[in-house]
């Protein structure tokens, strides 16, 4: 007789709160697969980084280390920093005259005059 009710338990499904929650989690994780597909393709698809768009950060990079680095000569307060200064703002029209920061570089060079 125990192997027909055991027979009769294998058929049945496991009601155990264990067995229950693993077989919500298996739902849920079926669903969220099925349910976020084109979400995931979203996120696996690579950024392109154009040389262009590399090209403009690295020059953001560089204009801002000029502004910067006169900044830093200008609150030396000595004679070298000053001509330091003037140099790298002088650098800084050359190199971008209508920059982001042309107006900066235009409020330091009155600054030192």
């Amino acid at each position: 007789m125990e192997g027909a009710a055991g027979a009769a338990d294998a058929g049945q499904e496991d009601s155990s709160p264990a067995a229950q929650e693993s077989a919500r989690a298996e739902d849920a994780r079926a669903e969220d697969e099925a349910g976020s597909a084109p979400a995931r393709a979203a996120e696996t698809i690579p950024r392109v980084v154009t040389p262009d768009s590399a090209d403009r950060a690295a020059a953001s990079v560089h204009e801002r280390g000029l502004i910067l680095r006169a900044r830093v000569a200008i609150e030396t307060h000595t004679a070298f920093g000053y001509v330091e200064a003037r140099r790298l703002l002088e650098t800084h029209a050359r190199q971008y005259p209508r920059g982001r920061l042309a107006r900066e570089r235009e409020a330091l060079l009155r600054q030192l005059r």
